[in-house]
C-alpha cells in the first residue's frame, strides 16, 4: 500500500511540474520575444505547407502561371467558381455515403477567357488528397490509349481537364469521361465554349451517352454547367 500512495504523490508531482512548466511557457508566449518566436513559427509553417502544394502543383501538372499557382497555392481561396468546385466535392461525397459505393460527379466551368476558370480547377487539383491530375484537353486528345498517361488520366481520382473545346477529337475526350464515370470518379473541367456550343460539341452523336449520365447527376441535385458571366479579371486587380 505505501508503495502504491509513494507511486500516486510521484505521478501527481509529475503533472504539477508539468502544468508550472505550461505555466512559464504560456507567459513567455506572451513577451515580445515569445510573439516574435511565434510569428517565426507561423511564417515557416505556412511557407513548408506552401512549399508541399508547390511541389504537389507540380507534379500533377499544374501550370507555371503566376496567376493560376497563386490560387492553386491558397488554402482557402473564395469566389463563385472556387464554391463550385468544393459544392461538386461535396454532392459526391454525400451521394457515395448515401448510395453505398462511388459515385461519378462531372461538373464543367464556361465562359469567356479570364474569368479564373483554370486557377479553380488548379486549385482542386492542388488541394485533392488523393491522386489527381491537370491537363489540357488537347494534351490529352493527343494521347494513345496504350499511353501510361491516358491510362492515368482513365484512373485517377480526380481529372481537372482546361480549355475544353480546343481539342481536334473530342470523341477521345467523350470516351474518357464515359470511362471515368463508369468507375465513380471525379471529373472537372473547364471551356471557352457557351453551354450551348459544349452541348453541341460534346453531347450530340458519339456523346449522347454523356449527357444522359449527366441528366441523372442533374436529377439528383447537381447541376453539369456553372457560368462565369463577369468580365476577364487579367490585367485586373481582385481577387477571383
Amino acid at each position: 500500500m505505501a508503495e502504491e500512495i509513494e507511486s500516486i504523490g510521484s505521478a501527481l508531482g509529475s503533472i504539477d511540474a508539468m502544468q508550472r512548466a505550461f505555466a512559464r511557457v504560456r507567459a513567455w508566449q506572451q513577451t515580445p520575444d515569445g510573439a516574435r518566436a511565434r510569428a517565426r513559427f507561423e511564417r515557416d509553417r505556412l511557407a513548408q505547407q506552401r512549399a508541399e502544394r508547390d511541389e504537389f502543383a507540380t507534379l500533377r501538372g499544374i501550370p507555371a502561371d503566376v496567376d493560376v499557382r497563386r490560387h492553386a497555392l491558397d488554402p482557402h481561396p473564395t469566389g463563385q467558381l472556387f464554391d463550385a468546385m468544393r459544392e461538386a466535392i461535396g454532392w459526391q461525397r454525400e451521394e457515395s455515403d448515401r448510395r453505398g459505393g462511388r459515385v461519378a460527379a462531372v461538373r464543367v466551368l464556361v465562359g469567356p477567357p479570364g474569368t479564373g476558370k483554370s486557377s479553380a480547377l488548379a486549385w482542386v487539383a492542388a488541394s485533392w488528397q488523393r491522386r489527381a491530375l491537370y491537363r489540357t484537353a488537347d494534351a490529352l486528345a493527343q494521347l494513345k490509349p496504350h499511353d501510361s498517361e491516358w491510362r492515368d488520366a482513365r484512373s485517377v481520382s480526380l481529372l481537372t481537364i482546361d480549355e475544353l473545346g480546343i481539342e481536334a477529337h473530342p470523341d477521345l475526350l467523350i470516351e474518357l469521361m464515359l470511362a471515368r464515370w463508369t468507375n465513380g470518379l471525379m471529373t472537372l473541367c473547364a471551356s471557352n465554349l457557351s453551354v450551348d456550343e459544349f452541348i453541341a460539341r460534346y453531347f450530340q452523336r458519339a456523346g449522347e451517352r454523356l449527357g444522359d449520365r449527366l441528366a441523372q447527376q442533374r436529377a439528383h441535385g447537381l447541376r453539369t454547367f456553372v457560368k462565369a458571366t463577369w468580365a476577364s479579371y487579367r490585367g485586373a486587380e481582385g481577387r477571383l
